[in-house]
């Protein structure tokens, strides 16, 4: 039914693990759907048995593609990667460590692991983001589970006085729980995540003319534009992408453009508005091409548009001193 199985197929991993290589990802996918095969594994021992996909990892290739050539190019590897092995990526790179818990107790809740964890965290632990639990491909619990750490050292310390010396933890359920730290797999040095006052943060946020030339802001004044309205523009344009937070603002251990400065994405987008602003002003002498661009070649510039503006910046400006 399933590509015609040979033994050679089944690898043993442990003695109580094991891979199942099939045909093809139909065959594959035809048997973890199987109502019959899940019957089938339950007559199997004295122990349900929990299966999940397995994948091949992703390996660069040395060659790069995509905008710009600086996309790594990937295929598939030699690695075999089973679903659960690994947390999830947002999870990995939103905590500073992890923890990788087996044979724990199903039983066990969210709320039970973070108390247990939570006399070796410096600030009260998030239940719902700093776990997750790990289950097979119909849903059910496997065991297995990965706890987040916000501060660097916090895991080695709950390991260290929690964990037997054959890395046993005891405490936490009935069951005899194995912990292991969860390890970079290229064993890259990743940076500690620097801690920012409220006022750095601020300037982060609302420092824009620090990326500014000094001569283009003051033709853009001259013109009529204010760094209330410049500002507001920028800030709305960064509270809405959510890039500056995921990807302009993370260390460089996790970017996912690690050649680019922090924060550089932004002062990209502050120098291209201000440039694009300086070719887009008009004024009634010299509307410039963008305007005319407006009105059919014999047609004459209707420029009643600059003195509507005045108005309009006007009650912008009475707006933003309203408390």
């Amino acid at each position: 039914m399933y590509g015609g199985l040979v033994p050679d197929d089944f690898v043993m991993l442990s003695p109580h693990r094991t891979v199942l290589r099939f045909e093809s990802a139909e065959h594959a996918e035809n048997a973890v759907k199987s109502t019959i095969v899940e019957q089938r594994l339950k007559d199997f021992g004295k122990h349900t048995i929990r299966y999940s996909k397995a994948r091949r990892g992703l390996v660069h290739t040395g060659h790069f593609t995509g905008p710009g050539g600086r996309d790594h190019e990937r295929e598939l590897g030699p690695q075999l990667f089973v679903d659960g092995d690994m947390p999830t990526k947002n999870f990995y790179l939103s905590h500073a460590s992890a923890l990788h818990l087996r044979h724990l107790d199903p039983n066990v809740t969210k709320e039970q692991i973070s108390a247990f964890f939570q006399p070796f965290c410096a600030v009260p632990r998030d239940v719902s983001g700093s776990i997750e639990f790990i289950s097979c491909h119909k849903g059910h619990p496997t065991g297995k589970v990965y706890v987040g750490f916000d501060e660097h050292g916090e895991a080695e310390a709950a390991m260290e006085a929690t964990c037997e010396p054959n890395g046993r933890l005891r405490g936490l359920g009935h069951n005899q729980v194995v912990m292991k730290k969860v390890r970079d797999l290229r064993r890259i040095q990743r940076d500690h995540r620097p801690s920012r006052k409220e006022a750095e943060l601020l300037d982060s946020l609302d420092n824009w003319e620090q990326y500014a030339d000094v001569d283009d802001l003051a033709q853009l004044l001259e013109h009529g534009i204010s760094k209330e309205a410049l500002g507001e523009q920028l800030r709305a344009i960064r509270y809405h992408n959510p890039t500056f937070s995921s990807l302009d603002q993370a260390i460089r251990s996790e970017a996912m453009e690690p050649e680019t400065d922090s924060g550089g994405m932004y002062k990209e987008l502050v120098q291209t508005y201000i440039e694009t602003l300086k070719e887009c002003l008009s004024t009634p002498e010299n509307p410039g091409p963008i305007y005319e661009s407006l009105f059919l070649p014999d047609e004459e510039l209707d420029t009643e548009i600059f003195e509507d503006e005045v108005g309009r910046q006007e009650d912008l400006k009475k707006k933003r001193e309203v408390p």
